[in-house]
C-alpha cells in the first residue's frame, strides 16, 4: 500500500528540551497504525505538528505526498485528515447534535444534518442528541469527539489516548468503530498507553523513546524488543520482562478505580 503519510526527520524544541528528536517513518494507507512510547516521549508533540497545532524546528510532514509542514490547521483538515485530542473538548453547553453540527461542511446543512443523524446512530448516541455535551459520560465525550471528528469526512483520522480512562464496553464500541472505518478504506493513526488493546488493533507499531523512533514493526515483533522493553521498564530488565505474560504494561483495570464510564 502507498503511505498516506510522511514524517521526515521531525524535530521540536522546547526551551534546552529535544521533544521530538528527527523520527522519519511513513504510516500506510488502509491500515490502523499505532504510536506507543512512555510518558514523555513526544508522541502527543508529533500529532500536534502533523496537525499544524505546532510548527517544527526542522523536518517535513508530508500528507499523500503534499507537503503541509507548517500549514495551519484549518488548511489541513481541509486535506482529508482529522484528529481527536487527549482531553476531550465536548463543548459541554451545547447539545449533542449542535456539537456535531458546529463542524463547517462542504455538502451544505441538510447534507451535515443528515452525515450527523448517520454518526450519531452508528455509535448509539442519537437518543441523547438533545442533552447537552456536559451531561454525557466520560466515555461518551470520547465517542462524541470521535463521531464530530468524522463529520470532515476524513480519509486519515489521528486518535489521542480514545480508550484511556474508558471502561470496557465504551472501549469495544470505539474498537469497534476503528475497524469499521478501516473496512472502508480509512487509515488510522492512534496514540494509546492500554497496550492490550493496543496490540490486537494495530497492523504496524512505531515506538518513540525521549523524541527518537527506537522501533517500528508488527506487534509481536515490538512486544519482543529488547529496545522497547528497555524504555518502559528501565536498563537491565528487558530480559526479564516476558513477552509471553504482555512483555508492555497492560491498560489498567477497573478494580484500580482508573476507569471512568
Amino acid at each position: 500500500m502507498a503511505p498516506v503519510l510522511r514524517i521526515n526527520r521531525l524535530r521540536k524544541h522546547f526551551g534546552g528540551v529535544a521533544a521530538l528528536n528527527g523520527p522519519s517513518f511513513a504510516v500506510e494507507a488502509g491500515t490502523i497504525t499505532g504510536l506507543i512510547g512512555p510518558n514523555g516521549s513526544g508522541k502527543t508533540t508529533l500529532f500536534n505538528l502533523i496537525t499544524g497545532v505546532l510548527d517544527p524546528d526542522g523536518g517535513d510532514v508530508l500528507l499523500n505526498d503534499e507537503r503541509i509542514t507548517g500549514w495551519p490547521p484549518h488548511r489541513i483538515t481541509e486535506r482529508g485528515l482529522a484528529r481527536t485530542f487527549q482531553i476531550t473538548r465536548v463543548f459541554g453547553k451545547m447539545t449533542v447534535l449542535e456539537n456535531m453540527l458546529v463542524v463547517p461542511h462542504r455538502g451544505g446543512d441538510a447534507h451535515a444534518a443528515d452525515l450527523a443523524t448517520e454518526l450519531l446512530e452508528r455509535v448509539n448516541l442519537y437518543d441523547w442528541r438533545e442533552r447537552y455535551g456536559a451531561e454525557l459520560s466520560y466515555g461518551q465525550q470520547k465517542l462524541l469527539e470521535f463521531v464530530r471528528a468524522l463529520m470532515l469526512e476524513p480519509n486519515l483520522i489521528l486518535l489521542d489516548e480514545p480508550f484511556a480512562g474508558v471502561n470496557p464496553t465504551m472501549v469495544q464500541t470505539i474498537l469497534d468503530l476503528i475497524r469499521s472505518l478501516r473496512q472502508e478504506g480509512k487509515t488510522i493513526f492512534v496514540i494509546d498507553h492500554a497496550m492490550t488493546v493496543m496490540m490486537g488493533l494495530c497492523d504496524w507499531l512505531f515506538v518513540l523513546d525521549m523524541g527518537e523512533l527506537i522501533a517500528t514493526g508488527p506487534p509481536a515483533a515490538i512486544q519482543a524488543d529488547e529496545r522497547v522493553l528497555e524504555a518502559y521498564f528501565g536498563r537491565g530488565s528487558a530480559g526479564s520482562a516476558s513477552p509471553a505474560r504482555g512483555g508492555l504494561p497492560s491498560p489498567p483495570s477497573a478494580d484500580e478505580g482508573r476507569v471512568r464510564a
